[in-house]
């Protein structure tokens, strides 16, 4: 019942955004403006793309560290088990066999 109602939301919100799409156009004096220069239009484009990319490449720089972090956190970890095989006796089976 809950799923059903989720998506009876989504779909609501999503006619929502669509029909509120004219109303988010540029004002007419900016898109007047704008449209007898072809590099204008085309450096705004590029300055958008490049502010939508920078969060991802952000993210993706985090988490790319992040992991080699861990990677190589486990590494060593396991390396050290095998220079000391007493101490394996004592850590969860699936840390040792990781």
């Amino acid at each position: 019942m809950r799923r059903v109602v989720v998506r009876m939301l989504l779909c609501v919100f999503a006619v929502g955004v669509s029909c509120a799409a004219d109303l988010a156009v540029a004002c007419p004096m900016c898109s007047q403006s704008i449209a007898k220069e072809d590099a204008i239009p085309r450096a705004y484009m590029f300055s958008i793309l490049f502010m939508l990319s920078m969060p991802a490449l952000v993210l993706s720089g985090l988490a790319f560290i992040i992991v080699r972090a861990v990677r190589k956190h486990n590494a060593a970890q396991q390396a050290w088990l095998a220079e000391h095989p007493e101490y394996a006796a004592l850590l969860p089976h699936d840390m040792v066999n990781a």
